[in-house]
């Protein structure tokens, strides 16, 4: 009867098991969690800057430069400082040529409690809405074209912009932010009686201005096209007594005057153009 009592007494305790008394076997430890990543916001815009949100590792993570088909060239850079707990956050660029309904992917890496992990992320870049580029998203710094003078451009575009010109030093290069992107470009010394300039939004279009160099326009930025017919049948600026432009009609297409602007003003004949004409 002691016996029975002791044994009994042992595990109404939770001590260790004797004399056939069973204890339940302790919990196995979990495995380490595998790293994971996340993207806000999701979905996002090309181009646009969104913070990134790794777990699970112990050293930095790392950008596999041969896999990184999300973010434009070197980013990211850094992750920081990590928490103890493993979590790393980082602000970066995606690239802006991304294509809407296409899936791509980043690789990175860093170890674990576990080793070393190769994780991934995967976004696909949602069907944008329908977007019709024209001259109302393109605004200009000026419409009078000087020799060594400045065009600035401010184009709404959800997508890459160019512009060229034969009259430009060199070709402008844009920064993005967001759906909007800038550029300067510098006029050559020595310009020819006719200035073009084509700028491009990316599989939406193009629209090009012409002007005589020094010449007037209508006034900056007040939005109106000038009527009146062509006094030349070539499509070119046709000169008004007042200083102004009449804006021709040429084979059935507008060849519209009177760019955007910011003030100043590039005098323009403007016409919609699916990107077949060069600049």
């Amino acid at each position: 009867m002691g016996i029975t009592r002791l044994a009994a007494a042992t595990a109404a305790v939770g001590g260790v098991a004797l004399f056939g008394v069973a204890v339940p076997a302790s919990a196995a430890p979990a495995p380490p969690a595998a790293p994971d990543i996340t993207v806000k916001p999701d979905p996002f815009k090309p181009g646009a800057k969104v913070t990134l949100n790794v777990t699970g590792c112990t050293s930095e993570p790392k950008v596999s430069a041969d896999t990184n088909g999300i973010f434009v060239k070197g980013e990211p850079s850094s992750f920081g400082k990590g928490t103890a707990d493993g979590a790393w956050t980082t602000v970066v660029a995606t690239k802006s040529d991304l294509k809407p309904e296409q899936t791509y992917v980043t690789q990175f890496g860093c170890t674990t409690t576990d080793g070393s992990a190769i994780f991934q992320l995967r976004t696909t870049i949602p069907k944008t809405p329908d977007f019709t580029f024209g001259f109302d998203k393109v605004k200009l710094s000026t419409r009078t074209v000087t020799a060594g003078g400045k065009l600035g451009m401010t184009v709404t575009c959800p997508t890459t912009v160019t512009a060229a010109s034969a009259s430009f030093t060199a070709t402008p290069k844009f920064t993005k932010d967001g759906d909007v992107s800038k550029a300067t470009a510098t006029f050559k010394d020595h310009l020819p009686s006719v200035v073009r300039v084509k700028i491009t939004c990316a599989d939406h279009g193009s629209v090009s201005y012409s002007t005589k160099p020094g010449e007037r326009d209508v006034k900056p930025g007040d939005g109106k096209i000038p009527k009146g017919s062509p006094q030349t049948g070539d499509g070119t600026m046709a000169a008004r007594g007042d200083g102004g432009f009449n804006g021709p009609t040429v084979a059935g297409s507008a060849a519209l005057l009177a760019g955007a602007g910011l003030g100043g003003g590039l005098m323009v004949r403007r016409r919609r153009n699916a990107g077949k004409e060069s600049a």
